[in-house]
Formats: C-alpha cells, sequence, structure tokens
C-alpha cells in the first residue's frame, strides 16, 4: 500500500533544490531557490483529486534572472519523475 506522505526526497542543483516541503504537510514536492541563509519557494506540485500532479509557479519567480532555466528544468524533471514512482 502506497504511503500517505512522500518520504523526505531533495535534490540540488546550483541554488536550486527539489524536496519535500517543510514541513512535510501535504503530498507533493516543491522547488526552492537558495540565498545566504534562507529560502524560498519558486515553484511546487499538487496532486489531483483524480491522481497524478501537476506544478504550480509561484508568481514570476521561475522566470526571475536569478534561476538557471536548465537547472530549474531538470529539478522538475527528477520531481515529476519521483512523484510518477511514488503514485505507481
Amino acid at each position: 500500500m502506497k504511503e500517505d506522505k512522500i518520504r523526505h526526497y531533495d535534490v540540488r542543483i546550483g541554488n536550486l533544490e527539489v524536496r519535500t516541503p517543510s514541513p512535510p504537510s501535504q503530498r507533493g514536492l516543491e522547488i526552492v531557490q537558495w540565498g545566504e541563509s534562507s529560502c524560498w519557494t519558486i515553484a511546487y506540485w499538487q496532486e489531483y483529486r483524480e491522481g497524478g500532479f501537476f506544478m504550480k509557479f509561484v508568481g514570476n519567480r521561475p522566470f526571475a534572472d536569478s534561476i538557471s532555466p536548465s537547472d530549474f528544468w531538470a529539478l522538475a524533471r527528477v520531481g515529476q519523475e519521483f512523484l510518477d514512482e511514488w503514485k505507481d
């Protein structure tokens, strides 16, 4: 039987990280951007009622000049693959 919550998960590339939310109160992942001593969410996944996950952007944060598009999409891909495997 599938676990109710996603186990701890994190992958980091440069100043971006895909991870389980903190606190892990929902089923899904988030992509955060790290500064010197803190981070902020730039995108996250939500679960459909029918199953599966979709990504939501937080404002225009994913398009900021400080975000590497290749790093962002690489993390989006591994995060989606992780969620797809977890769902099945």
